[in-house]
């Protein structure tokens, strides 16, 4: 590197306390308190992002209970590899959670596909040209903290949810 070059920021977990929000009505998740919650987008995706451009959390109805994938879209995607597969738990539901990378493998995708209250949520987030053991940890715990809200009932259909 030249000696007028600025190194690349080093991106670590945010290690501010967490605080529960409410994402649309499906569900809460424990983000870092200087991370928004924006959304739903044009999909139906929020997105979470602090002060650390490099991680962010996401979360999409993708539909019903009942027709919940065993594996996210983004593990069927050909242009991406597959890195890891991790065990986590979500809404107290153990499951995979999918890992991974275009050609640039510093920039990771993490995702899995969990049934919460009558609803499938794909749940994960991304680093981007920082991926790492503590930021995919770090990711995996908000999506852990991923519960359905006590009004939620089983048989709420998915258009309920995106309205948030």
């Amino acid at each position: 590197m030249p000696n007028d070059a600025t190194p690349a920021p080093q991106a670590t977990p945010d290690t501010l306390p967490l605080h529960t929000v409410s994402v649309g009505t499906c569900c809460t998740v424990s983000v870092p308190q200087d991370w928004l919650v924006n959304g739903p987008n044009s999909v139906g995706t929020y997105v979470a992002e602090g002060a650390n451009p490099a991680l962010a959390f996401t979360l999409t109805t993708v539909g019903t209970s009942a027709s919940c994938p065993a594996e996210p879209v983004s593990a069927e995607d050909e242009s991406r590899s597959i890195v890891r597969r991790d065990a986590v738990t979500i809404n107290g539901e153990p499951i995979t959670a999918w890992v991974t990378a275009d050609a640039d493998t510093t920039y990771q995708y993490i995702d899995a596909d969990v049934v919460v209250g009558g609803l499938c949520l794909d749940v994960g987030g991304q680093e981007f040209g920082v991926a790492s053991s503590d930021n995919r940890g770090f990711l995996e715990s908000i999506m852990e903290s991923v519960v359905a809200l006590p009004s939620l009932s089983p048989g709420l259909s998915p258009s309920a949810e995106v309205a948030g």
